[in-house]
């Protein structure tokens, strides 16, 4: 009788053990699942949290490069206009030289006919004395 007291009380030990063991093994594949839900949600998050990171620095560097292009454009504008004010100026300078040149050559020419019609009128008067 004390054996089979001691069977059955083995038998009752080994069926809470492995009650007990596939509790354990139960819990630890809910633990399992909660860690990898948790790692699986933070692993998002983190992508989440980089993609708007990337999102907000590649709208400061389009930002940047917008005015920076900007500027660009502002400066070959200056520079444009002080162009064309140089050339302008010069171009006045040139019109300035060649008008003046103009008249001095007008002048000349007038002096030119001036002196023929003189010279033609001397002439004339030279052979109207010699009659």
């Amino acid at each position: 009788m004390k054996f089979t007291k001691s069977i059955v009380l083995f038998s009752g030990c080994f069926f809470i053990l492995n009650s007990l063991s596939i509790q354990a093994q139960e819990k630890t594949i809910e633990a399992t699942q909660k860690i990898t839900k948790k790692a699986t949600e933070a692993e998002k998050k983190a992508i989440t949290d980089t993609q708007e990171k990337i999102s907000e620095k590649t709208k400061e560097l389009t930002t940047k490069t917008e005015n920076v292009k900007n500027a660009a454009e502002s400066k070959i504008n200056e520079a444009g206009n002080a162009a064309s004010e140089k050339i302008n100026k010069i171009k006045e300078q040139t019109d300035t030289k060649i008008n003046d040149a103009a008249n001095k050559t007008a002048a000349i020419k007038d002096k030119v006919n001036a002196s023929k019609e003189e010279i033609t009128r001397k002439s004339k008067e030279g052979l109207s004395e010699k009659r």
